[in-house]
């Protein structure tokens, strides 16, 4: 257990104060279920296991009238993108797109991936969390990056809570083990320490940045 009067808060990668409002904002996510984007199997692998920035875009304008649809995790080009859940996967190319993917689960999940740089192989089934391409800008993308929606019963729904659970979530509940060992640490010892990649909060309001030792 954390020791009174201290929160943390995490900070997860570069630009992770941009993207912090949304990432970490709500204290808890309506499930990806509930949203119609999943169905009751709504666990997946994060597509972008070794780490991206996103925020919850949905719904934001595009070129042509459109509204986005998914999440945009940015990354660096050539980063390894993996299956969300176990299925089918058809590898495709479209204007907007670009170098993309559609994932079917046997469950009735669907994702789309888009903007790929170059697909890992055919067609094929695949198995949850194996690599089918890397990260690129084709398409009509601004940068490297991976458009990543859900689809299920026919219907597109907000990825965020599921990319929320699967990529930032078990990065947040490391940095909360951590801490309350630290604080286990400082009730034998008499210190607390908190690392560089947390924020400290008195019982107050005001939150500071930076390494904290309470004596």
């Amino acid at each position: 257990m954390l020791t009174a009067g201290v929160a943390i808060v995490a900070t997860l990668g570069a630009g992770a104060a941009d993207a912090a409002p949304s990432v970490h904002g709500a204290p808890e996510l309506i499930t990806a279920a509930a949203t119609g984007a999943l169905g009751a199997d709504d666990a997946i692998s994060c597509p972008v296991p070794s780490g991206s920035d996103f925020i919850d875009s949905w719904g934001a304008s595009r070129s042509g009238g459109r509204r986005h649809e998914g999440v945009d995790m940015i990354t660096d080009r050539g980063t390894p993108i993996v299956a969300a859940q176990s299925g089918d996967v058809n590898f495709k190319q479209n204007r907007l797109g670009g170098n993309a993917a559609w994932l079917n689960s046997p469950n009735g999940n669907t994702f789309y991936y888009a903007h790929m740089d170059s697909f890992e192989g055919e067609s094929r089934f695949v198995l949850q969390g194996e690599v089918i391409g890397y990260v690129g800008s084709t398409g009509n993308a601004q940068g490297p990056h991976l458009h990543f929606e859900t689809h299920f019963d026919g219907s597109v729904g907000n990825p965020y809570s599921a990319a929320h659970a699967a990529c930032v979530q078990p990065e947040i509940d490391a940095l909360i083990e951590l801490a309350e060992a630290e604080a286990e640490y400082a009730v034998i010892h008499g210190e607390f320490k908190v690392t560089a990649r947390t924020t400290a909060a008195a019982s107050g309001d005001d939150v500071v940045a930076g390494t904290i030792i309470r004596r």
